[in-house]
């Protein structure tokens, strides 16, 4: 029925006679609650209503009633549909957004599709007091954040492990497009239940040697989603944004951030924890003014997984933290000492990445101040094959 009704959108002559077929079958079909069951036999007085049968009946209704009653129901006045108004009546009584109503989790995804065309068509948008939409699609999300595909004995480098991580990455980004209370809530209390980053990334395809090295799309799109929506609840979720900012050191050394560290920077300071974190990351890195907050030294220093890369150490990775969440020059002094502070060290891998991550930070914040130290570590200072190639 879907398809001959879009192919009508599209020109395709269909007489009333097919859509009035249609609409006697279903309305013979339909129950005294309102509801459908998978069929009606004859000579049976009834049978058995649930979500998925309600909602694709419901949407045929819609269907029916477009192609043959448009005119006589456009009208304010106009008397309602009864079969709409039943089948209405019945999802409003028993929608549940966790499970098929009175099936389960039996055709748990056909009764999303069947919901998606009631509410495209029909309009509506709540159901038993609730947005459908907005559960559904946390639901989604968190039904496919929580599965460990990785506990299975598929290949993951063949892309065969991608699906939940792709279709909760779609429902969150959904979600943000929403952008209503309800959705910003969904999206804060997914993003807190979510694994680590490197296991997305490692089900969508990395190699386990690379598992900290880029985003996951799962986190990145609800961070994105987020930060669209201009959420300021994020207080408490910082810490764990900071350690799904993943270490990249194989993509080289860039100065510009990448579309996930600047989103993040939007949502640290956003939240306003922008301040206490970058004191944590001072203090990691030896500032003794630095005052820390309880909970993000941690949160500032902890390196994800890397074999082939390796994981960065306590300092360096709150260095890259620094650089993401710094956006003006109101540290920049103590950014600045603190590269003096390692530039006289030995060559070694730390010094490398700390001094290049606290350079990327003044670059960004277009320090001026700071154009003659800069200066001087590209006259003065080893390079980085100063230690040895690995």
């Amino acid at each position: 029925v879907q398809g001959v009704w879009a192919g009508a959108r599209r020109g395709l002559k269909v007489p009333d006679e097919y859509w009035q077929r249609v609409e006697r079958h279903w309305i013979r079909q339909q129950q005294v609650d309102g509801g459908w069951g998978y069929i009606r036999r004859e000579g049976m007085p009834k049978t058995q209503t649930y979500g998925s049968m309600t909602a694709a009946g419901l949407a045929t209704m819609y269907i029916c009633s477009n192609a043959l009653h448009r005119r006589r129901y456009a009208r304010p006045q106009a008397p309602e549909y009864k079969p709409i108004a039943e089948a209405l009546a019945w999802l409003d009584k028993h929608f549940d957004a966790g499970h098929n109503p009175r099936k389960g989790v039996h055709y748990y995804y056909p009764w999303l599709h069947a919901m998606f065309r009631v509410g495209r068509w029909g309009g509506y948008k709540h159901f038993r007091g609730q947005s459908w939409y907005a559960q559904c699609l946390a639901e989604i999300l968190d039904r496919n954040t929580q599965r460990d595909a990785a506990a299975t004995e598929e290949l993951h480098e063949l892309g065969w492990l991608q699906k939940p991580g792709y279709m909760a990455a779609t429902a969150a980004e959904a979600l943000g497009w929403i952008a209503t209370p309800q959705a910003e809530q969904v999206l804060i209390a997914s993003f807190s239940k979510l694994r680590d980053f490197w296991d997305y990334t490692f089900n969508n395809g990395d190699h386990d040697w690379l598992r900290g090295c880029h985003s996951s799309v799962v986190h990145w799109r609800i961070i994105e989603a987020l930060d669209a929506i201009g959420s300021q609840q994020v207080h408490d979720l910082v810490p764990d944004i900071l350690r799904s900012v993943p270490i990249d050191p194989d993509r080289a050394l860039l100065f510009e951030s990448d579309s996930y560290e600047a989103t993040v920077a939007r949502i640290v300071q956003r939240s306003g924890m922008a301040v206490p974190v970058l004191e944590s990351c001072l203090a990691v890195l030896g500032d003794p003014d630095a005052r820390p907050q309880d909970g993000l030294l941690d949160a500032v220093s902890a390196s994800p997984p890397a074999t082939e890369v390796k994981p960065h150490d306590r300092e360096t990775r709150a260095a890259q933290i620094a650089s993401v969440v710094v956006l003006d020059d109101r540290s920049a002094d103590r950014i600045r000492a603190a590269l003096n502070r390692y530039r006289p060290l030995p060559p070694s891998r730390k010094r490398s990445w700390v001094c290049f991550f606290l350079a990327r930070a003044l670059g960004k914040v277009r320090d001026g101040r700071s154009v003659a130290t800069l200066l001087d570590v590209l006259r003065r200072d080893p390079t980085e094959v100063s230690l040895g190639l690995e």
